[in-house]
């Protein structure tokens, strides 16, 4: 049995987003407002430029804009707010 190696995060933008408690943060595409994935609304699905948001977790909070991230979501990688307040990516292995 081998045993495969994970792949090495690599960081993408340097944001230093401190995590304040009860607060969910996320990814959110500035052009077609998609939370995870490319999204059929987008007008061109190969541009989408994502910022950091976040939402209180309480009920009825609206969210707000944490950081101007300016990363293009390519294919084939997970992206992530890493514990450093900074958005990293991996490689998806299939």
């Amino acid at each position: 049995m081998t045993e495969e190696k994970r792949p090495e995060p690599e960081v993408v933008a340097k944001t230093g987003v401190k995590k304040d408690a009860g607060y969910l943060y996320f990814l959110q595409c500035r052009v077609c407002s998609q939370k995870r994935f490319v999204s059929k609304k987008c007008r061109d699905p190969e541009k989408h430029f994502f910022d950091i948001w976040r939402k209180k977790t309480s009920m009825g909070t609206k969210q707000e804009k944490v950081a101007h991230a300016d990363i293009h979501w390519e294919k084939g990688y997970i992206y992530y707010i890493n514990k450093d307040g900074d958005i990293a990516r991996f490689v998806i292995v299939e």
